[in-house]
């Protein structure tokens, strides 16, 4: 099984290949990037609920492996989010599992329900 940190290496290899570290970007335009990602989720998610998983009109042609379908969907959109905070965390060298990890360890001496905001 692959750790996330792993998945966050890779993930940051594929971002360095396609030139997107050479653009400057400040913490907010990040986060502003990840919420687009999480605003195209809800609009994925009233078109097609949860299903849609590829865009069938659109085909990508690539030499090596022949033409490939651009997934898309509720779930494509979450994981695009997570891709572009794995990559805010590269950026800035932090390992996105250490911080999950420490996170999930506090909230777990949380109380039930804590602070009672339901939405």
């Amino acid at each position: 099984m692959r750790k996330m940190s792993d998945v966050q290496a890779a993930v940051w290899e594929t971002h360095i290949d396609k030139g997107w570290h050479t653009l400057s970007r400040t913490a907010v335009e990040e986060v502003a990037l990840v919420h687009c990602e999480l605003s195209e989720a809800v609009e994925a998610y009233r078109d097609y609920k949860l299903n849609g998983w590829f865009e069938r009109g659109t085909v990508y042609s690539d030499v090596d492996h022949g033409p490939l379908w651009k997934p898309s969907g509720f779930f494509t959109e979450l994981a695009d989010a997570v891709i572009r905070v794995m990559n805010v965390f590269s950026e800035h060298g932090k390992d996105l599992e250490e911080h999950i990890l420490r996170k999930d360890e506090y909230n777990q001496r949380r109380e039930r329900l804590h602070g009672g905001k339901l939405i």
